[in-house]
């Protein structure tokens, strides 16, 4: 499952670059979209009332320009879904409402224009895409999947379609097409489309006189035209016939862009690429067709130019501006425009011609820059601090993950070092100490004359490097090697004639002397290679002819291969210098795709120094970081294991220790050529989680240590044993599963070779609680409990945000959506409007006046991310509840705690205080700490539970339940206990009518499991035979279950990109999802809500349960079952079925049903076969004994771990809830398996069943059970021997204790008597009969004693009696036990004597007592024998009384 990611952006001053190349609006005009030539899209918002907008988020994925945007309207009400093209084949599918990419695909060619409409498709109407572009077809594509529909191919003369339109002018719908070359073709699309039919042909097809159109638009009223706009031209045609009906040039030379009909209107408006747009007038009455043959008849209706209009620029624009007209709901009509500046302008056109001046009338004209400069509170930048000169910006930076510092190359030149969370916490938390005078600490350093372009860190790329050395480029031409502990300068590079624009580290497999060098690429077109350790130059290549694109290295030949953007090849010997050869063409191509061969070779891209973030998206830079929770902490790991391993710096290194795989900060540019660095913070919930556990565990074991080495023990043996406690939270935290990512990328070398390098006490090292403080003040909502928040401040330590705080989201294949900071206020102008009489036609122009609007302090809300979306709103309460949740359970742990304390360590005077690692001579009262303990809870509460309460309902965003299930058994225990309160919570809170609406939303998405078959072989094999029937049936186990479906994110890395072409139906990847996903939705609803067959005996049941049976949800009621059935067999199905590539044995998807049939059992119970799945379940906890202790621990746990967890948690929830159907079915299984071990054909088998594999798992629930659920117990108590004898060795029960050493829990019971020179055991029963069990000859014999319970019996220390007691006919009773003929003979067991023991009175009270039935141990008697001939029996109120056998 993928990692829990909250980004934070840091815009700076100035905004991103957005040259808008596409734009349009949604079909309930809230929204405007724009997309921009380097790739990202912004969604601007727009009031219904005034017209204003104001943009919301910017949407980063495509790695060129968009050429097309459209929305799409899913069959709701509201627009939510709108997808994307780009100039390189990519295909996008977004949700408006928090940004998240869907889908996505890539197209055989460059797509210019999508449409969507709604098409039947075997028998359901669902919408669709069209798409044109530079390929012969139009594609079909489905609006949900992105799957190929249907193909709409030419059989006459093909040739790339420009622009296409949809008529409905029939029962059919048709497609009308325009080719680059002037010929129109006309596609029917049939009523009901079937996804395997074959490409559908033209039905008509006709040359008009007219190229290179731009747009084709069909208006069916008020007659049946097509407008075709040519760049100098626009033509009128009838649709029916295709008959040109009139031409009209366009005025003074402008070149036209597009245009539309203004429908009921009369008028077609023609836009050019200066912005200009002309409003020109049609025929106002139908005319004859008959009266339409020529062209000089419909000339006569005079087609003449009402008026134009613009918008007045400022400067001059770099490229056309984008136009798209939309109808509004009263008839009149608005036209978007977007230019290359940015700038989004709104016109109003009236659907009232009478009156020229009123009838255009521009609503606002506003961009990025404007609103920008409208802030109140500007963004912040992450070094803005220590900018004295604003003018010097960022124009590239690093993040140094190993030690948590950020470097920032500046333009004059300097390089400036600091602490990440640190800087991050002076610009964006209010009461911060470095919001004060004190100053960020820093380190400068200068060399360079020029902007610097590139840094590089070579010891992050690869341990071969020493981690004192960092390396710059500047635009000056020179490299420089720093010693970045000191910030002295090593050695200048001067060797290239242009700017550095790429720093590469070359491969593992490189020669000695180039595995010490870097790769240098410049703007001249130079590449160089330098050696780091000899400091000179190894390599320079400067003859290439063209900029430099992309490098492969072939170190097993010692070649380079470098490829420019000419299409030529250079292949140059790495240690001579030597050109090898010189390609180009396809020979070229077939060099450098064939060094992909080999698994060892490396393609290092280039690209400018301040890499953008549509490139790197491109380049999947941001793999490295989503794959960090899954690398299991390894490098957390290994930086304490190293830490520790050094004696002098224990406790130091713990203090220091770094916030690796915790936070990314990456640079952001929208521009590489035109922005400052922006950046972005990523903080990964499940790693915070994880690195403070275990700092609390390696604290706690240091100290232990420590206190051993001060008694005088032996430090070596000390060390023993803390090294022993690394290795075992290094094998818990390291997934066995995992698939070496990480291990591929970083080469596996000795800890004895690595060099132990002494940091500068100057160089300051983030910790974890410094993220951990910065993460929890964003996400806080503040303002809402002026309670909460004061505790928050004083107690807790965290701080209020200085600024709004604009979070991000992450999809899946690395698409990020990012709130811009513009969105929390809006820009008040006023517009002015003039009049110009040019040539007859009005012209209007307007202008734009900024309204000031008052700053205050209370512009900006706190709270706001709670009213952004749905899935933000999700993914920060789950992470603030599990952050909150861990730092309440660990010791003294509050952020405000070391201002108490001095600077002990030798840090900074500069250092926050407030974040550093808690000092262990901090020692907090037992009341404080319970504060802390209180406030950590409170706020857990406060964002669980009352959130909803104390926003406003109208606004807020609640949690969407889809993505609180994928995160039910997430791989971080606290993450999954977020997730699950939250989706508990939820769920209460919908009251029975709404859950009845979420059953009816997910149960369509309920997969279709077929009916079982088990064939049983033997009798002890049952769920063997019972998993391959489950795989050999029929269910759609590739199509529905995948290892990842329940993850929003880590299909993306395993999924095949979707082909275009039509091919064999198949589950999409969104399907798939939501059908694992409505397995949990309703596996927690009829879990919780279900109705029982009878009410649960476990004492902690859930209260959900005691509800009536109004509240009961329709389908999982006993009179309406088939929901709970259903989704019963899909949660046995994924229980049952056998491991594959697709579901593996220890995925998500499984424990999550796991968990949920644990939870629900008495409500699944009716539906399923009770001992295939108790089987399946002790078959998972095989392994149980051996993960126990990384159970316990409290520290993540590795898949396996994990799973053996879930079934046992399970387990305990079914044994607790149906004691006596659990001992019951157990009881029959280890009968079916001793009556097999009769059979020598089945002693091979017997071995390896799962009832001999899990025997102590079964012991482990009974003794649960004898300890609280006593009663029960006692009702099939000689089942519950019989297990327990087939669970336990019963040849070491060597003395009379043996049993309840064995099983502790029976020490309960004193119905239970083992004899140790006999080796029989007695147990008595409720029914009044004594078993007998003889453990030499695995036999039993049964005495009937009487109708009476049996209260208490005891065997007589040489083993000859047996004394037994019932309280309810007061007889104390002896039986001769013993056997004859020196015991070779079988016993003869007979009654010798029977007392009455009590007094009437006394037994009288004690079975009138309702104590005597109790539970308790303590109110049972209990006989216990004197010697061989006399015995007594202990009452509960401590009286004795003897008996004489």
């Amino acid at each position: 499952m993928n990692s829990l990611i909250v980004p934070i952006v840091m815009w700076g001053g100035k905004p991103p670059t957005h040259k808008i190349r596409a734009i349009t609006m949604t079909k309930d005009l809230k929204h405007i979209l724009t997309g921009c030539a380097d790739g990202q899209i912004c969604i601007w918002d727009m009031n219904d009332t005034t017209k204003s907008i104001q943009p919301k988020m910017l949407l980063f994925g495509h790695s060129s320009s968009v050429v097309s945007i459209v929305s799409i309207n899913n069959g709701t009400k509201d627009t939510k879904f709108m997808a994307s093209a780009s100039l390189t084949n990519e295909l996008f599918l977004w949700d408006l409402s928090d940004g998240r990419c869907l889908e996505q695909t890539r197209l055989s060619g460059s797509p210019s224009r999508l449409m969507s409409t709604e098409i039947t498709i075997d028998g359901k109407a669902e919408s669709c895409i069209l798409c044109v572009g530079l390929f012969a077809e139009i594609f079909i594509l489905s609006a949900v999947t992105l799957e190929m529909v249907a193909t709409l191919v030419s059989r006459i003369y093909p040739d790339w379609i420009n622009c296409c339109c949809i008529t409905n002018s029939g029962p059919e719908m048709s497609v009308v097409g325009l080719t680059m070359s002037g010929t129109i073709k006309v596609w029917q699309i049939p009523n009901n489309l079937s996804t395997k039919s074959s490409p559908i042909l033209e039905d008509e097809s006709k040359q008009l006189r007219c190229q290179n159109a731009v747009q084709l638009t069909h208006a069916s009223h008020p007659d049946n035209y097509l407008l075709i706009v040519c760049p100098y031209e626009w033509q009128l045609y009838d649709s029916g016939d295709f008959s040109l009906l009139c031409t009209v040039p366009s005025p003074h030379g402008s070149v036209f862009s597009g245009g539309d009909f203004l429908k009921d209107n009369y008028s077609v408006a023609l836009y050019d690429q200066n912005g200009i747009v002309f409003l020109y007038s049609l025929p106002t009455t139908s005319m004859p067709r008959g009266s339409r043959d020529s062209v000089k008849d419909f000339d006569t209706c005079k087609v003449r130019l009402l008026y134009s209009f613009r918008s007045k620029e400022t400067s001059e624009l770099s490229s056309p501006p984008v136009m798209d007209l939309f109808n509004e709901q009263n008839g009149d009509f608005i036209l978007c425009s977007g230019n290359s500046n940015g700038s989004v302008s709104l016109w109003s056109i009236s659907k009232n011609r009478d009156h020229i001046s009123d009838t255009v009338n521009l609503l606002c004209n506003i961009g990025l820059q404007t609103h920008w400069e409208s802030l109140v509170r500007k963004p912040a930048g992450i070094i803005d601090q220590l900018g004295k000169d604003l003018n010097i910006s960022v124009t590239t930076s690093l993040y140094i993950e190993s030690l948590g510092q950020l470097a920032c190359g500046r333009e004059d030149g300097s390089i400036i070092i600091v602490p990440a969370a640190r800087a991050c916490k002076s610009r964006l938390l209010r009461d911060g100490p470095l919001t004060k005078k004190t100053w960020l600490p820093h380190r400068t350093m200068r060399g360079h004359q020029d902007r610097v372009t590139y840094l590089l860190y070579p010891h992050q790329e690869s341990n071969r490097y020493s981690s004192q050395i960092f390396v710059s480029g500047s635009a000056d031409f020179t490299i420089i090697l720093w010693e970045l502990f000191t910030g002295v300068q090593l050695h200048v590079f001067n060797i290239h004639g242009g700017e550095i624009t790429q720093l590469i580290v070359p491969p593992e497999e490189c020669s000695p002397r180039v595995q010490q060098s870097i790769c240098s690429v410049a703007s001249d077109h130079s590449v160089a290679i330098l050696s780091i350790r000899e400091r000179k130059c190894v390599m320079l290549a400067a003859s290439h002819t063209s900029t430099v694109v992309s490098i492969k290295w072939r170190p097993l030949d010692d070649f380079v291969l470098v490829a420019c953007a000419d299409g030529g090849l250079f292949v140059w010997q790495m240690e001579t210098g030597h050109l090898d050869r010189y390609v180009t063409g396809v020979t070229a191509t077939e060099i450098f795709a064939a060094c992909d061969e080999s698994s060892s070779n490396r393609t290092d891209d280039i690209v400018h120094g301040n890499v953008n973030l549509s490139q790197a998206f491109k380049r999947r830079n941001l793999a490295g970081f989503k794959a960090a929770a899954q690398q299991g902490l390894r490098n957390i790991i290994e930086t304490i294991e190293d830490k520790i391993q050094d004696d002098g710096e224990k406790q130091g290194n713990l203090n220091a220790m770094s916030c690796t795989k915790a936070m990314l900060v990456q640079p952001l540019r929208a521009s590489p050529t035109q922005d400052d660095d922006s950046h972005i913070v990523f903080f990964n919930t499940e790693a915070i989680i994880g690195t403070l556990l275990q700092e609390q565990a390696l604290r706690k074991k240091l100290s232990r240590v420590q206190k051993r080495a001060e008694n005088g023990n032996n430090p070596s043996s000390a060390r023993k044993v803390l090294n022993a406690f690394i290795y075992q939270v290094k094998n818990q935290l390291l997934d066995s599963s995992d698939q070496g990512s990480s291990a591929a990328s970083t080469p596996n070398i000795s800890r004895k070779h690595k060099e132990k390098e002494k940091k500068s006490p100057s160089m300051e090292v983030d910790t974890i609680m410094n993220v951990a403080q910065l993460l929890l003040s964003c996400l806080h909502g503040w303002g809402l409990d002026q309670k909460l928040d004061d505790i928050c401040k004083n107690k807790l330590g965290i701080f209020e945000p200085l600024i709004p705080i604009c979070f991000g989201l992450l999809s899946r294949e690395g698409q990020m959506a990012l709130m811009l900071p513009t969105w929390t206020k809006q820009k008040k102008v006023r517009i002015t409007k003039s009049e110009d009489i040019v040539d007859g036609c009005t012209h209007l122009t307007f202008s734009i006046i900024e309204d000031n609007v008052a700053a205050t302090d209370d512009v900006c809300s706190h709270s706001g991310h709670w009213e952004v979306s749905s899935t933000i709103t999700t993914h920060h309460l789950i992470s603030i509840i599990a952050v909150a949740n861990t730092l309440m359970e660990l010791s003294n742990l509050s952020f405000s705690n070391n201002t108490k304390t001095s600077n002990a360590n030798g840090t900074s005077l500069t250092e926050d205080s407030t974040s550093s690692n808690i000092s262990d001579g901090v020692s907090e009262s037992p009341g404080e700490m319970a504060q802390i303990k209180q406030g950590w809870a409170l706020l857990a509460t406060m964002h669980c539970v009352l959130l909803q309460e104390l926003l406003d309902s109208t606004l807020y965003k609640p949690p969407k339940l889809e993505l609180l299930a994928r995160r039910w058994q997430d791989r971080c225990l606290e993450v999954r206990e977020a997730a699950q309160a939250l989706l508990l919570a939820k769920l209460r809170q919908i009251e029975p009518e709404g859950r009845r609406k979420i059953v009816e939303e997910w149960a369509r998405h309920m997969p279709d499991y077929v009916q079982q078959q088990h064939i049983d072989l033997v009798p002890n094999t049952r769920t063997e035979e019972r998993l391959n029937s489950v795989s050999a049936s029929g269910t759609p186990t590739d199509d529905i279950i995948d290892k990842s479906s329940v993850s929003s994110v880590e299909l993306a890395t395993e999924a095949p990109t979707q082909s275009l072409r039509p091919t064999a139906q198949r589950l999409s990847y969104e399907t798939r999802r939501r059908q694992a996903t409505a397995v949990i939705i309703l596996g927690v609803i009829g879990a919780e809500f279900g109705q029982e067959m009878e009410p649960s005996r476990s004492n902690n049941a859930s209260p959900s349960k005691s509800q009536s049976k109004s509240e009961i949800p329709e389908g999982f009621k006993l009179t309406n079952y088939s929901m709970a059935r259903n989704t019963c067999k899909a949660l046995v199905y994924l229980l049952l079925h056998p491991a594959s590539p697709r579901l593996p044995a220890n995925a998500p998807i499984r424990r999550a049903a796991i968990d949920l049939i644990g939870r629900g059992f008495t409500v699944w119970e009716p539906y399923v076969e009770v001992s295939a799945v108790l089987l399946g379940l002790l078959e998972n906890c095989v392994d149980y004994s051996t993960h126990l202790a990384s159970i316990q621990s409290g520290l993540p746990l590795s898949a396996q771990a994990d799973s053996c967890r879930s079934s046992h948690h399970a387990l305990c929830l079914i044994a607790t809830a149906r004691p006596l159907t659990f001992i019951t079915t157990i009881a029959r299984e280890v009968a079916r398996h001793n009556a097999a071990a009769a059979n020598p054909q089945h002693q091979a088998l017997l071995a390896t069943s799962i009832i001999v594999r899990s025997r102590a798992e079964v012991l482990r629930i009974i003794e649960l059970l004898a300890d609280k659920m006593m009663s029960d117990v006692m009702d099939l108590l000689v089942e519950v021997i019989d297990v327990i004898l087939f669970c336990i060795d019963t040849n070491a029960l060597r003395t009379a204790n043996s049993l309840i050493e064995a099983v502790p829990a029976l020490s309960r019971f004193h119905t239970i008597s083992y004899d140790p020179r006999t080796r029989r055991i007695a147990v008595g029963t409720r029914r009044g009969a004594i078993y007998l069990y003889d453990l030499r000859t695995n036999k039993h014999q049964i005495i009937h004693r009487g109708r009476y319970t049996i209260s208490t019996l005891a065997f007589s220390p040489e083993g000859k009696y047996l004394s037994v007691y019932s309280v309810q006919d007061n007889l104390l009773s002896f039986w001769m036990t013993s056997s004859t003929l020196f015991g070779m003979l079988q016993a003869q067991v007979k009654n010798v004597k029977t007392v009455r023991l009590l007094p009437s009175s006394v037994n009288q009270r004690i079975v009138s007592s309702p104590d005597h039935t109790r539970d308790n141990s303590k109110n049972f008697m209990k006989l216990s024998w004197v010697n061989n001939r006399i015995t007594v029996l202990l009452l509960p109120d401590g009286n004795e009384y003897k008996c004489h056998v």
